[in-house]
């Protein structure tokens, strides 16, 4: 099942490919606005 969202101030669409696994869509260019805000979450939520 896949859902089309707003991810802060992009568009995605998220698919749940598993249990603990997901499979990201973005626009290439929210690309690096996406991925660094993923990294900013990953850094204060670790686990």
């Amino acid at each position: 099942m896949a859902t089309r969202t707003i991810f802060a101030k992009a568009d995605i669409v998220l698919w749940r490919t598993g249990i603990a696994e997901f499979h990201l869509e973005i626009w290439r260019s929210f690309a690096p606005y996406v991925v660094s805000l993923l990294h900013e979450i990953g850094r204060e939520y670790p686990d």
